[in-house]
């Protein structure tokens, strides 16, 4: 008990040096406050580019298998792009927007999609370039395994889960990810199969001769 009470008045001591201190108490200048900058907003997909890609896709046999449709997005500037499973063909259809009301689809058949080994990687649909102009923004799809990351040499891209489907009895999963516009070649890739973590190999179409 002694101890403690030596340790507690030695304390309330100190505490009233300080206060007593005839230059009075030194307040350091902290930063300047400042409000946080604003995080943009992620612009959507244009509503009407929307209806009318949807309705083009249907009058041309792939419709989107209700509850399929989902927005694809590649960082918190670029308009996103849509994705779905065509009802028609089973394959899987991507839009883009221009300006909010033109609009581009292009689609990979289930028989394409199917045809590729699996388990495995393919790229599917066409890969476009990113507002800049220096990256392609493209699509992965992973056929009886589910994918981390992509790399090429010592550069590693990491990948985004858009969207799970099944086709041909096989369950697969698009993944959205973002290379260097004259980075191609044979990429290796992380995967997970049945519970394991596996290396794997994927070809990423890009401009100029292959260097991965």
């Amino acid at each position: 008990m002694r101890t403690a009470l030596v340790l507690l008045l030695t304390g309330s001591a100190a505490c009233t040096s300080g206060a007593t201190d005839p230059a009075g108490p030194v307040r350091s200048a902290g930063p300047t406050s400042s409000a946080a900058p604003a995080v943009p907003t992620p612009p959507g997909f244009p509503q009407e580019a929307q209806r009318l890609a949807l309705e083009a896709a249907e009058r041309a046999g792939r419709p989107a298998v209700e509850g399929s449709v989902v927005p694809l997005r590649w960082n918190d500037v670029e308009v996103p792009q849509l994705l779905w499973l065509s009802e028609g063909d089973g394959g899987i259809c991507k839009a883009q927007s221009y300006d909010g009301s033109t609009f581009s689809v292009g689609c990979d058949k289930e028989s394409d999609i199917i045809a590729a080994p699996s388990p495995g990687l393919q790229m599917i649909i066409s890969s476009s370039l990113n507002d800049r102009g220096d990256s392609w923004n493209g699509l992965l799809l992973a056929s009886g395994e589910t994918l981390e990351e992509i790399s090429c040499g010592p550069q590693h891209f990491p990948t985004h889960k858009v969207l799970a489907v099944t086709i041909g009895g096989v369950a697969r999963t698009a993944y959205s990810v973002t290379y260097p516009r004259g980075l191609g070649g044979t990429y290796r890739a992380t995967v997970e199969r049945a519970g394991r973590q596996v290396p794997d190999t994927v070809e990423v179409h890009a401009e100029g001769p292959a260097q991965c």
